[in-house]
């Protein structure tokens, strides 16, 4: 939802620290590091380590938002790049709240957790499919703010680290956050379904 807003706002804390890195390393070997420390993310909190595992999560989110913008600062965007990123980011998505259910280790937290990610599951295809369709129109969402076009939805990248910042930090209310962070993301999913149907109107 304020995604926009905070790609720029993520540009200007990071624009220092990019020179720097970007003369030692690529992209790739950044969205490799970040999933490495998504894993470690989840094995943190499968384990219970609730502070190493919000420190790790946090870590991970900086360092996914610094390979895009070494990948500008050196100029070597790819499609490719931006591929292994999303699938990352997927990766580290599922992972982290089923090493949650694991530590919790109780049915209903599990089912809030299951409910979450099959929302999660059917967002990601409302816009992952829409963003094909998208590029096969050479059309724009009005909303590029990664190497996809897609139209916003009340739940996108921002809301998603606090959501998972709130499951790890706070599993007192971690069946409540799930399933808040359940019915953004089917709010979403038909936010863009609305817009597809309204759009690709042939």
């Amino acid at each position: 939802m304020i995604d926009q807003s905070m790609r720029v706002l993520k540009h200007q804390l990071l624009r220092s620290f990019t020179k720097g890195v970007a003369r030692f390393v690529g992209p790739m070997p950044i969205t490799l590091l970040a999933l490495a420390v998504g894993l470690a993310t989840a094995w943190a909190a499968a384990l219970g380590a609730t502070v190493a595992a919000l420190a790790l999560w946090f870590l991970n989110r900086i360092i996914d938002g610094l390979d895009g913008e070494v990948a500008r600062f050196r100029d070597e965007s790819s499609d490719l790049g931006g591929y292994v990123d999303m699938m990352g980011d997927v990766v580290i998505y599922a992972a982290i709240p089923l090493a949650l259910a694991f530590a919790h280790g109780e049915p209903r937290v599990t089912a809030a957790i299951l409910i979450m990610i099959s929302s999660f599951y059917i967002n990601v295809t409302s816009w992952s499919y829409l963003s094909a369709l998208l590029e096969k129109r050479h059309a724009e969402s009005g909303s590029r703010f990664t190497s996809i076009a897609m139209p916003s939805g009340l739940i996108e990248g921002t809301e998603t680290i606090v959501v998972y910042a709130l499951l790890i930090a706070a599993p007192g209310i971690v069946v409540q956050t799930a399933l808040v962070a359940a019915a953004a993301g089917l709010i979403s999913a038909a936010q863009r379904m609305i817009w597809a149907v309204r759009a690709l109107k042939d």
